[in-house]
């Protein structure tokens, strides 16, 4: 499987999500004062970092308590519920953005997450080209979708947030999707309905979820 796309953000090799968790080079978390410094001005007049760091937040399984940096030779590894990122990609789902070829994986159906030789590609990928790796990341694997122009939605685990930049905002509930589910819905969405009318979502999130029973 594939999600094509690619665009601007920036990930940190650091951050727990309990207390065993830690990370080293080649696992991707995101970290808010990295991405803050390292975005060009441009970048950050086109994206409002606080509101991607806030929506990834949740989305990845890495964020958490912890985010004091660790550098880049630090041989500490990063564990979630018990097992090494290593350990999650012998099972977990995996998907290839077919413009880079690089790959990542889905735990829990809901969270996207990079690691090994990937993560160190794409982290020197974005350092070549100056790019911001949160945001890149990001739309990378689809919990960044643009709608339109003026109208961006920001995906998490425990929901999604709509936003226009006149200031438009409408929170709608994809709790109970899958990671597959909601890029499905994404992939399949209407282009001429009012993406600020809840009921707009609710039809789509329902045939969203029948189809992925089928």
């Amino acid at each position: 499987m594939s999600v094509n796309g690619i665009g601007q953000n920036y990930y940190q090799n650091n951050v727990s999500a309990n207390k065993y968790n830690r990370s080293r080079i080649g696992q991707f978390c995101p970290q808010k004062q990295a991405a803050e410094e390292s975005a060009p001005e441009s970048t950050r007049q086109n994206a409002n970092v606080q509101d991607i760091y806030d929506s990834l937040k949740s989305t990845n399984p890495l964020m958490g308590q912890d985010e004091s940096a660790v550098s880049n030779d630090s041989g500490l590894t990063t564990w979630y519920k018990g097992k090494t990122l290593e350990e999650w990609a012998l099972t977990a789902p995996k998907y290839t953005d077919s413009a880079t070829g690089l790959s990542w994986y889905v735990i829990d159906d809901k969270q996207p997450y990079m690691t090994g030789e990937d993560a160190e590609k794409f982290l020197e990928m974005c350092r070549e080209t100056g790019e911001f790796p949160l945001k890149k990341f990001a739309e990378m694997v689809g919990t960044i979708q643009h709608l339109d122009d003026n109208t961006t939605a920001y995906i998490a685990d425990n929901g999604t947030v709509i936003k226009s930049k006149d200031g438009k905002e409408l929170e709608i509930d994809t709790s109970s999707m899958t990671y597959d589910m909601i890029m499905n819905m994404f992939k399949n969405l209407p282009k001429s309905g009012n993406y600020f009318n809840s009921s707009y979502w609710q039809k789509n999130i329902q045939k969203a979820m029948f189809s992925a029973k089928q």
